[in-house]
């Protein structure tokens, strides 16, 4: 590289002095004896705040991270699509609390569905962003679910969610 640079320069570079080395400290073993659940830890490590759609993350000051949508969806309601308008990188969909699949920008492969019991369920999408685009179409490229989310058969569209960011 600095020859590159001292190509098209007119001073000289001089010599490359690189700083002396700090080397490396043991610091023995480090034994992690406990863990959380990160779903659990929602409101200990979040901000909810209450919208009637989802929002993207840049509408709520965060830039980087985690974003997880929450709702209630009334029930019963038989299996059908979770259509999601426009998901910011990758989605984990959660349905009382269970795991039912991922969703991911680009890849219209992948869908989840699930039913509702008649006592309604609670609809958890936890969205991460994995990096930005800074180029070409996508310099503007917001995270989270910019859209909205509906059930595919019954066009029955999600509201009323508490966003944790």
């Amino acid at each position: 590289m600095r020859d590159l640079i001292s190509r098209y320069s007119d001073e000289d570079l001089g010599e490359l002095v690189l700083p002396k080395s700090k080397g490396t400290i043991a610091y023995g073993r480090v034994e992690l004896n406990q863990q959380a659940p990160l779903l659990a830890q929602l409101d200990r490590i979040s901000a909810p705040v209450q919208r009637t759609n989802p929002e993207p993350m840049e509408k709520l000051g965060q830039d980087y991270g985690f974003i997880c949508y929450q709702t209630r969806i009334s029930g019963p309601r038989e299996r059908q699509e979770l259509v999601v308008q426009e998901v910011c990188d990758r989605a984990l969909v959660f349905v009382d609390g269970q795991f039912q699949g991922v969703l991911e920008r680009g890849n219209t492969e992948l869908s989840v569905s699930f039913a509702v019991p008649p006592e309604g369920a609670e609809l958890l999408i936890l969205v991460e962003n994995m990096g930005r685009i800074n180029y070409g179409p996508y310099l503007k490229d917001p995270k989270g679910i910019t859209e909205g989310c509906d059930m595919a058969f019954n066009f029955y569209m999600i509201g009323r969610f508490i966003v944790c960011h």
